[in-house]
């Protein structure tokens, strides 16, 4: 997920729509881009990883924020 504020949008969703533009936000997203966390060299790491255990942490420090779910 990226929290911007109150706001969370689902990583799948970003990813299936490349390009989000909504709540006054733009958020981009396109495969290739490196992870700093699996190597020293940045553009040797592997495509951002994400995990649904970041959902829960923004549930548990944000619980009146909004999903961004595009309903």
């Amino acid at each position: 997920m990226v929290r911007v504020g109150e706001r969370a949008w689902p990583m799948e969703r970003l990813r299936q729509a490349g390009r989000i533009s909504e709540a006054g936000v733009v958020i981009a997203w396109e495969a290739g881009q490196a992870s700093a966390l699996d190597t020293s060299e940045i553009g040797k790491g592997r495509d951002v990883a994400h995990d649904v255990m970041f959902a829960f942490a923004y549930h548990a420090f944000f619980p009146d924020g909004r999903w961004m779910l595009g309903r």
